[in-house]
Protein backbone atom coordinates (compact mmCIF):
# COMPACT_ATOMS: atom_id res chain seq x y z
CA UNK A 1 0.00 0.00 0.00
CA UNK A 2 2.92 2.35 0.71
CA UNK A 3 4.31 1.64 -2.74
CA UNK A 4 0.94 2.29 -4.36
CA UNK A 5 0.57 5.59 -2.48
CA UNK A 6 4.08 6.62 -3.56
CA UNK A 7 2.97 6.59 -7.20
CA UNK A 8 6.23 5.10 -8.46
CA UNK A 9 8.58 7.08 -6.21
CA UNK A 10 11.23 5.15 -4.21
CA UNK A 11 10.08 3.66 -0.89
CA UNK A 12 11.72 1.80 1.97
CA UNK A 13 9.97 -1.43 1.05
CA UNK A 14 11.63 -1.48 -2.36
CA UNK A 15 14.98 -1.79 -0.59
CA UNK A 16 13.98 -4.78 1.53
CA UNK A 17 11.62 -6.77 -0.73
CA UNK A 18 11.73 -8.19 -4.20
CA UNK A 19 9.74 -6.17 -6.77
CA UNK A 20 6.15 -7.17 -7.44
CA UNK A 21 4.56 -7.66 -10.85
CA UNK A 22 1.29 -6.19 -12.08
CA UNK A 23 -1.02 -7.89 -14.57
CA UNK A 24 -4.32 -6.75 -16.08
CA UNK A 25 -7.00 -9.10 -14.79
CA UNK A 26 -10.51 -9.87 -16.01
CA UNK A 27 -13.36 -11.91 -14.57
CA UNK A 28 -16.99 -12.49 -15.46
CA UNK A 29 -18.32 -9.08 -14.48
CA UNK A 30 -15.29 -6.87 -14.03
CA UNK A 31 -11.64 -6.07 -14.58
CA UNK A 32 -8.74 -4.66 -12.57
CA UNK A 33 -5.05 -4.95 -11.79
CA UNK A 34 -3.52 -7.98 -10.10
CA UNK A 35 -0.33 -7.37 -8.12
CA UNK A 36 1.82 -10.44 -7.45
CA UNK A 37 4.67 -10.24 -4.91
CA UNK A 38 8.17 -11.23 -5.86
CA UNK A 39 8.28 -13.70 -2.97
CA UNK A 40 5.78 -16.05 -1.36
CA UNK A 41 2.11 -15.08 -1.38
CA UNK A 42 1.13 -14.74 2.28
CA UNK A 43 -2.31 -13.18 1.82
CA UNK A 44 -4.68 -12.06 -0.90
CA UNK A 45 -6.05 -8.53 -0.49
CA UNK A 46 -8.54 -6.35 -2.36
CA UNK A 47 -7.75 -2.61 -2.16
CA UNK A 48 -10.98 -0.66 -2.54
CA UNK A 49 -10.66 3.01 -3.37
CA UNK A 50 -11.50 2.45 -7.04
CA UNK A 51 -15.27 2.24 -7.48
CA UNK A 52 -16.89 3.81 -10.56
CA UNK A 53 -19.81 5.31 -8.65
CA UNK A 54 -17.56 6.74 -5.94
CA UNK A 55 -15.61 8.55 -8.66
CA UNK A 56 -18.93 9.97 -9.89
CA UNK A 57 -20.04 10.72 -6.29
CA UNK A 58 -22.93 8.26 -6.78
CA UNK A 59 -22.65 5.81 -3.88
CA UNK A 60 -24.67 2.65 -4.40
CA UNK A 61 -25.42 -0.71 -2.80
CA UNK A 62 -24.15 -2.13 -6.07
CA UNK A 63 -20.63 -1.21 -4.95
CA UNK A 64 -20.82 -3.93 -2.29
CA UNK A 65 -21.77 -6.48 -4.94
CA UNK A 66 -18.81 -5.43 -7.10
CA UNK A 67 -16.43 -5.85 -4.18
CA UNK A 68 -17.95 -9.24 -3.39
CA UNK A 69 -17.39 -10.35 -6.99
CA UNK A 70 -13.70 -9.36 -6.78
CA UNK A 71 -13.33 -11.24 -3.50
CA UNK A 72 -14.79 -14.39 -5.01
CA UNK A 73 -12.43 -14.18 -7.98
CA UNK A 74 -9.37 -13.53 -5.82
CA UNK A 75 -10.29 -16.48 -3.61
CA UNK A 76 -10.50 -18.63 -6.75
CA UNK A 77 -6.98 -17.55 -7.74
CA UNK A 78 -5.53 -17.94 -4.24
CA UNK A 79 -7.78 -20.47 -2.46
CA UNK A 80 -5.33 -21.21 0.37
CA UNK A 81 -4.21 -17.64 1.15
CA UNK A 82 -5.87 -15.58 3.90
CA UNK A 83 -8.35 -13.26 2.20
CA UNK A 84 -8.77 -9.62 3.16
CA UNK A 85 -9.62 -6.08 2.10
CA UNK A 86 -8.48 -2.51 2.70
CA UNK A 87 -10.81 0.42 2.07
CA UNK A 88 -10.73 4.19 2.46
CA UNK A 89 -13.47 6.65 3.45
CA UNK A 90 -16.95 5.90 2.05
CA UNK A 91 -15.70 2.66 0.48
CA UNK A 92 -15.43 1.13 3.99
CA UNK A 93 -19.20 0.57 4.28
CA UNK A 94 -19.69 -1.39 1.02
CA UNK A 95 -16.52 -3.32 1.84
CA UNK A 96 -17.92 -4.50 5.16
CA UNK A 97 -21.31 -5.19 3.57
CA UNK A 98 -19.60 -7.35 0.93
CA UNK A 99 -17.89 -9.41 3.65
CA UNK A 100 -21.30 -10.16 5.22
CA UNK A 101 -22.60 -12.01 2.16
CA UNK A 102 -23.40 -15.60 3.06
CA UNK A 103 -20.77 -17.24 0.88
CA UNK A 104 -18.01 -14.83 1.97
CA UNK A 105 -18.60 -14.30 5.67
CA UNK A 106 -16.39 -17.26 6.64
CA UNK A 107 -13.81 -16.66 3.89
CA UNK A 108 -12.78 -13.04 4.61
CA UNK A 109 -10.07 -13.05 7.29
CA UNK A 110 -9.27 -9.36 7.71
CA UNK A 111 -10.50 -5.86 6.83
CA UNK A 112 -8.63 -2.58 7.30
CA UNK A 113 -10.68 0.60 7.01
CA UNK A 114 -9.56 4.23 7.08
CA UNK A 115 -12.08 6.96 7.88
CA UNK A 116 -15.26 4.95 7.44
CA UNK A 117 -18.70 5.49 8.93
CA UNK A 118 -21.39 3.38 10.63
CA UNK A 119 -24.52 5.55 10.73
CA UNK A 120 -25.61 7.05 7.41
CA UNK A 121 -27.90 9.61 9.03
CA UNK A 122 -25.02 10.94 11.13
CA UNK A 123 -22.92 11.31 7.99
CA UNK A 124 -25.64 13.27 6.20
CA UNK A 125 -26.15 15.36 9.34
CA UNK A 126 -22.45 16.24 9.41
CA UNK A 127 -22.21 16.93 5.66
CA UNK A 128 -25.22 19.26 5.61
CA UNK A 129 -25.02 20.97 9.03
CA UNK A 130 -21.45 20.44 10.27
CA UNK A 131 -22.67 18.94 13.57
CA UNK A 132 -20.97 15.81 14.92
CA UNK A 133 -20.21 14.06 18.19
CA UNK A 134 -16.49 13.28 18.72
CA UNK A 135 -15.77 9.72 19.76
CA UNK A 136 -16.14 9.33 23.53
CA UNK A 137 -17.65 12.79 24.00
CA UNK A 138 -21.21 13.32 25.34
CA UNK A 139 -21.38 16.73 23.67
CA UNK A 140 -21.82 17.66 20.05
CA UNK A 141 -19.36 19.81 18.16
CA UNK A 142 -19.83 21.98 15.09
CA UNK A 143 -17.70 23.07 12.16
CA UNK A 144 -18.70 25.00 9.07
CA UNK A 145 -20.09 22.39 6.64
CA UNK A 146 -18.08 21.84 3.51
CA UNK A 147 -19.92 23.19 0.46
CA UNK A 148 -18.40 20.49 -1.76
CA UNK A 149 -19.92 17.73 0.38
CA UNK A 150 -23.42 19.22 0.26
CA UNK A 151 -23.46 19.65 -3.50
CA UNK A 152 -21.80 16.27 -4.02
CA UNK A 153 -24.75 14.74 -2.16
CA UNK A 154 -27.09 16.61 -4.51
CA UNK A 155 -25.24 15.31 -7.56
CA UNK A 156 -25.22 11.76 -6.19
CA UNK A 157 -28.99 11.68 -5.85
CA UNK A 158 -30.20 13.82 -8.76
CA UNK A 159 -30.58 10.80 -11.01
CA UNK A 160 -32.51 8.74 -8.47
CA UNK A 161 -35.71 10.74 -8.18
CA UNK A 162 -37.63 9.30 -11.19
CA UNK A 163 -38.36 12.75 -12.58
CA UNK A 164 -36.23 13.83 -15.59
CA UNK A 165 -37.19 17.50 -15.24
CA UNK A 166 -36.17 17.60 -11.58
CA UNK A 167 -33.00 15.67 -12.39
CA UNK A 168 -31.98 18.24 -14.99
CA UNK A 169 -32.71 21.20 -12.69
CA UNK A 170 -30.85 19.65 -9.75
CA UNK A 171 -27.80 19.02 -11.93
CA UNK A 172 -27.92 22.63 -13.15
CA UNK A 173 -28.13 23.86 -9.54
CA UNK A 174 -25.23 21.60 -8.55
CA UNK A 175 -23.00 22.81 -11.38
CA UNK A 176 -23.83 26.44 -10.63
CA UNK A 177 -23.15 26.14 -6.90
CA UNK A 178 -19.93 24.18 -7.47
CA UNK A 179 -18.63 27.08 -9.55
CA UNK A 180 -19.87 29.70 -7.10
CA UNK A 181 -21.15 28.58 -3.65
CA UNK A 182 -22.85 31.95 -3.22
CA UNK A 183 -24.65 31.88 -6.58
CA UNK A 184 -28.38 32.59 -6.55
CA UNK A 185 -30.16 29.44 -7.77
CA UNK A 186 -33.62 30.36 -6.49
CA UNK A 187 -34.91 30.72 -10.03
CA UNK A 188 -33.86 27.18 -10.92
CA UNK A 189 -35.14 25.78 -7.62
CA UNK A 190 -38.56 27.35 -8.18
CA UNK A 191 -39.12 24.99 -11.10
CA UNK A 192 -38.59 21.83 -9.04
CA UNK A 193 -41.36 19.36 -8.38
CA UNK A 194 -42.03 17.72 -4.98
CA UNK A 195 -39.24 15.13 -5.33
CA UNK A 196 -36.62 17.69 -6.28
CA UNK A 197 -37.74 20.06 -3.53
CA UNK A 198 -37.33 17.31 -0.92
CA UNK A 199 -33.71 16.79 -1.98
CA UNK A 200 -33.00 20.53 -1.95
CA UNK A 201 -34.62 20.87 1.48
CA UNK A 202 -32.14 18.37 2.92
CA UNK A 203 -29.11 19.82 1.12
CA UNK A 204 -29.86 23.38 2.23
CA UNK A 205 -30.95 22.51 5.76
CA UNK A 206 -28.80 23.81 8.65
CA UNK A 207 -30.88 22.45 11.55
CA UNK A 208 -29.33 19.18 12.81
CA UNK A 209 -32.57 18.19 14.53
CA UNK A 210 -34.44 18.32 11.22
CA UNK A 211 -32.18 15.90 9.33
CA UNK A 212 -34.04 12.70 10.27
CA UNK A 213 -37.40 14.17 9.24
CA UNK A 214 -35.98 15.46 5.95
CA UNK A 215 -34.47 12.07 5.12
CA UNK A 216 -37.86 10.42 5.69
CA UNK A 217 -39.37 12.95 3.25
CA UNK A 218 -36.97 11.97 0.44
CA UNK A 219 -38.21 9.87 -2.50
CA UNK A 220 -38.25 6.17 -1.73
CA UNK A 221 -35.59 5.45 -4.38
CA UNK A 222 -33.11 7.69 -2.53
CA UNK A 223 -34.03 6.39 0.92
CA UNK A 224 -33.54 2.84 -0.35
CA UNK A 225 -29.95 3.59 -1.45
CA UNK A 226 -29.17 5.37 1.84
CA UNK A 227 -30.51 2.45 3.88
CA UNK A 228 -28.63 -0.08 1.74
CA UNK A 229 -25.30 1.55 2.71
CA UNK A 230 -26.19 2.21 6.36
CA UNK A 231 -24.09 -0.15 8.47
CA UNK A 232 -26.30 0.64 11.47
CA UNK A 233 -29.05 -1.39 9.77
CA UNK A 234 -26.89 -4.50 9.29
CA UNK A 235 -26.32 -7.34 11.75
CA UNK A 236 -22.58 -6.85 12.30
CA UNK A 237 -22.51 -9.76 14.76
CA UNK A 238 -22.25 -11.96 11.64
CA UNK A 239 -18.85 -10.43 10.86
CA UNK A 240 -16.06 -13.00 11.25
CA UNK A 241 -13.20 -10.90 9.88
CA UNK A 242 -10.55 -9.24 12.01
CA UNK A 243 -11.58 -5.59 11.58
CA UNK A 244 -9.10 -2.73 12.02
CA UNK A 245 -10.51 0.79 11.81
CA UNK A 246 -8.34 3.89 11.56
CA UNK A 247 -9.87 7.25 12.37
CA UNK A 248 -9.21 10.32 10.25
CA UNK A 249 -8.54 13.45 12.26
CA UNK A 250 -8.49 17.00 10.96
CA UNK A 251 -5.70 19.29 12.07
Amino acid sequence: MLDVAAGGAPTLWQDVTRPSSMYPARWTDGEGDLYVPGGRVRAAMVLVPELPEVRQLRLSRGDADRIAAVLRQLHTWQPTAPLGMAAISYAVAPTIIASLQDDLVTKVNFIAGVGGYRDAESVIRFVTTGVFRPMGSPRESHIEPNAYGRWAFLLANAGRIDDPDDELLLEQIERTRFRDPQADTAGLASGLGPRGRSVMALVENRDPDAVGRLIVALPESIRREIDALDLALYDLSKLRSHLTLLEERSR
